[in-house]
């Protein structure tokens, strides 16, 4: 009877070691060569030779340089917003072929001054993928990457761009804020941005791409700084190709500065000051959106979807149990 065990034991044993090495075997072999190669369109996302510029000729101009270097991994080879880095970024990277800026001084229609241009690379834009380049690149090569992006769009052609004129700023007192708050319900920004301004509402912009409403309550996220005077321009010439849209022809320039004055009231403590708490996208109540929001600030698609051969990753559509080998 012992001996008897002793064989079913041995025998169910056996069967276990076999099952798992034509388990092995299988994965082996599935794994050799893949079922389909996944390959996005170019003008959706575009393939870079790596390191970024080894493939320019030694006499490339220096904004040519400094632009494959540095920006092409966001913004594409032909700055059409298609670099390979692409889908994990949230809005979208700029595409400069379409002369679309958000953070200029200029009135809708122009395109941005040099000045705007040099502050927003060499600043960066808060609480986005878009780092500052003061440290890294000189005061020239700042120019000429922007003489080379500005190459790339025919609406700098067709234009001087000139600044506008910012008038005095209204006293932010309580009858302003009053009247700010007045005008945010009435003008439709609560629509946007909720009715106490906390925003980060899910939103398509002109291209198609989604976007999330400023939290207002949070102007160190506030990417075209948060100073008065340049709140007062992003109310004043909207932030296309964003849903944000222009008040300058809707409100005269005191309304804009009430609903500026409005708008700063309503910032809470920062988390670190006293009194301030993390309440970003990374904590929403809803799990659903939080969980969106931190699968793509955690660059999960790099390991859960399908990958190219260039390490492009398909994180528009879906997620899979598996993707690159990490």
């Amino acid at each position: 009877m012992i001996q008897t065990r002793r064989r079913v034991l041995f025998v169910l044993f056996g069967v276990l070691i076999l099952l798992d090495i034509a388990r092995s075997i299988y994965a082996r072999v599935g794994y050799e060569q893949p079922n389909a190669i996944w390959q996005p369109d170019p003008a959706q996302y575009a393939e870079l030779n790596w390191p970024p510029g080894a493939d320019l000729p030694a006499n490339a101009p220096i904004g040519q340089r400094v632009y494959a270097q540095h920006c092409a991994v966001c913004h594409g080879p032909d700055g059409r917003g298609n670099g390979p880095a692409a889908p994990s970024l949230r809005p979208h990277p700029r595409d400069f072929t379409k002369g679309q800026f958000k953070y200029k001084s200029t009135p809708v229609g122009q395109p941005p001054t040099d000045e705007d241009l040099i502050r927003v690379v060499s600043e960066g834009l808060q609480a986005s993928a878009m780092p500052y380049w003061r440290d890294l690149l000189t005061e020239q090569e700042i120019r000429e990457v922007i003489s080379y992006i500005k190459s790339m769009s025919p609406v700098f052609q067709k234009t001087t761009p000139r600044p506008l004129a910012i008038p005095p700023r209204v006293p932010a007192d309580e009858a302003s804020v009053g009247r700010g708050k007045a005008l945010f319900a009435g003008r439709g920004c609560s629509v946007c941005h909720g009715p106490n301004g906390r925003g980060m509402i899910p939103m398509i912009d002109m291209n198609g791409y989604t976007v999330i409403s400023r939290d207002l309550s949070a102007p160190w996220t506030f990417r075209g700084r948060s100073t008065p005077e340049q709140i007062w321009l992003r109310i004043t010439t909207g932030l296309a190709p964003s849903p944000m849209p222009a008040f300058e022809t809707v409100l005269i320039p005191t309304e804009r500065w009430d609903l500026v004055n409005y708008v700063l009231s309503l910032r809470r403590p920062a988390p670190g000051e006293p009194g301030g708490t993390l309440d970003g996208p990374g904590q929403q109540p809803d799990l659903l959106r939080r969980g969106e929001y931190l699968v793509r600030a955690s660059m999960c698609g790099i390991c859960h979807t399908e990958i190219n051969p260039t390490s492009i990753y398909r994180g528009d559509t879906h997620y899979l149990a598996g993707g690159a080998d990490c």
